[in-house]
């Protein structure tokens, strides 16, 4: 049984495929090929945004305050502002969205055994 290490070294991304491969180094095995290569398409980090949501070299406040997961609210947000100085081709704001974490129960102790 052929086995490869699970780290394996990822190329740029193709701009016409929209893919980049990954290629996986033998570990062990007999009459094995010494690497294996896999297509993947490319995340939205490797991808180069169109228009003016091009931010890569921008440089960006990231002390901003996240905005409050509330009841019925799935996301928090942060709108981070420019840093001086930088291109005037650089959108003025870039805004970051994550998931609300639900909250687990704090305090409760195990069904049928006491706090």
């Amino acid at each position: 049984k052929c086995k490869y290490y699970k780290k394996g070294k990822i190329s740029a991304c193709d701009q016409d495929s929209q893919m980049t491969s990954v290629t996986f180094h033998l570990k062990k095995g007999v009459n094995c090929p010494p690497t294996q290569v896999f297509q993947k398409p490319c995340s939205d980090t490797d991808m180069s945004d169109q228009g003016d949501n091009d931010v890569r070299g921008c440089k960006y406040d990231r002390n901003a305050t996240w905005s409050e997961c509330g009841k019925g609210v799935l996301s928090r947000e942060k709108v981070m502002m420019l840093k001086e100085g930088q291109s005037s081709s650089c959108p003025p704001t870039r805004t970051k969205t994550v998931p609300c974490k639900r909250k687990k129960g704090k305090g409760k102790g195990k069904p049928g055994k006491p706090d």
